[in-house]
């Protein structure tokens, strides 16, 4: 029992305080009605209120734009339509990926300043990238350097010249053949699993030395983008 009368107390003084407070304001703005009149009554209403956005746009002292963002290396070229584009800006900063100028993507970065946009489609050929952060005050930033990737889905191509599939070799003379032919410039070619050196164009020469009976020679070629083309072609030996 004596808890309750406690709180009946309590509850007591709390509505005491508010009728004295609503009716100190009724008094108030009687008194101002009869003295000041409505207009000065709206004037000092109006004084308060500049004072209080003067507060707001006081808490509001960050103008400064965000640095434009670090996006991670990428890979030259990719035989695949859609990656993962990751970096680093401020932390919660809204960030927009643009490819070849056009807005593709938009991710927030973590407490970490980390960010990570998945399933991001690419053009075939060239695409230049770039990302721009805006940060929770609304400043953007100024856009990151450009990055570009080239999206390939066609494999190299390959021309064997030398020597012609089914070709037979006698004598001790012409144990050793000319291997040669073209591909993509900047291509990885494998002939029975050893690396060949192209030129600059692509071109290849080279000795081979055949054993007897019949020899299968099997080309493969990795482009930039890891398309791969193979050829393979049997040549007969006989002393």
């Amino acid at each position: 029992m004596p808890s309750y009368s406690r709180l009946a107390k309590k509850e007591e003084i709390r509505n005491l305080r508010k009728i004295f407070l609503f009716g100190g304001l009724t008094t108030f703005l009687i008194f101002g009605i009869i003295f000041l009149g409505i207009p000065a009554l709206t004037k000092i209403a109006f004084f308060f209120s500049e004072i209080k956005n003067s507060d707001n746009q006081g808490e509001k002292t960050d103008i400064l734009p965000p640095a434009p963002p670090k996006i991670n290396s990428l890979p030259e070229a990719t035989n695949q339509n859609i990656i993962s584009i990751s970096g680093f800006s401020e932390e919660g900063a809204t960030i927009e990926i643009y490819i070849n100028d056009s807005l593709v993507k938009k991710v927030i970065s973590s407490k970490e300043g980390k960010f990570l946009a998945d399933s991001v489609p690419l053009e075939e050929g060239k695409n230049e990238i770039y990302a721009v952060a805006i940060d929770q005050a609304g400043n953007i930033g100024q856009p990151s350097p450009k990055t570009s990737i080239i999206y390939d889905k066609n494999p190299p191509p390959l021309e064997i010249e030398k020597p012609k599939d089914g070709e037979t070799f006698i004598g001790e003379k012409q144990r050793k053949i000319t291997i040669s032919g073209k591909t993509e410039p900047e291509a990885i070619l494998t002939i029975n699993d050893h690396l060949e050196v192209l030129d600059q164009n692509g071109n290849f020469s080279l000795t081979y030395s055949l054993l007897n009976g019949e020899n299968t020679l099997k080309f493969i070629v990795y482009d930039k983008a890891e398309n791969k083309t193979e050829k393979e072609i049997k040549v007969v030996f006989s002393p």
